[in-house]
């Protein structure tokens, strides 16, 4: 359920590194750039790539520019932050149309 993620995603406040735009949404606009812009782009990557990405530090960055730090990319592990469902609807909203 893509709204329920994006009530994850406000939860969570992924919006403290990544920036991401809704045609007629309010997120809130913190000094992002830490990590990759979501508005773009990754709902084409695999649902299965997306879930990995976020419930572990995974050792690819899909989005360029971004660099990794020690082998890892930036993003840390969530895993034990989400349930199932709610990573499921999380990744849901990211692959919105």
């Amino acid at each position: 359920n893509a709204k329920s993620g994006q009530t994850v995603f406000m939860k969570m406040e992924c919006y403290s590194c990544h920036r991401i735009t809704i045609p007629g949404e309010t997120i809130p606009a913190k000094p992002a750039g830490i990590g990759p812009d979501l508005t773009s782009g990754y709902g084409r990557l695999p649902k299965e790539y997306l879930a990995e990405a976020i419930i572990k530090a995974h050792t690819v960055v899909a989005a360029p520019g971004y660099v990794m730090k020690d082998g890892l990319a930036g993003m840390g592990n969530y895993n034990h932050f989400l349930t199932v469902q709610e990573l499921i609807d999380l990744v849901a909203f990211l692959k919105r149309p």
